[in-house]
């Protein structure tokens, strides 16, 4: 099951998708590069481009929930 929210509180979208799927070992992969998975070192390399965020979260066998902040621009 995935649950998906967009919110946006004064000057930023919040972008919050969890799951309950198998997860992964955020320990094994401390930065997000190209070895531990091109799609997540992507969604790093766009939010850094717009000033963004991407914060997530995971436990081997415990689901995922990742946040990505939008700067709303003015």
């Amino acid at each position: 099951k995935t649950s998906i929210s967009i919110k946006n509180l004064k000057k930023n979208y919040y972008i919050s998708v969890v799951d309950n799927g198998k997860g992964f070992d955020t320990k094994q992969s401390n930065e997000f590069n190209r070895q531990s998975g091109y799609g997540l070192f992507s969604i790093v390399e766009r939010m850094e481009s717009i000033n963004g965020k991407f914060k997530i979260k995971s436990k081997t066998g415990k689901g995922t929930h990742a946040v990505l902040v939008i700067p709303v621009k003015s």
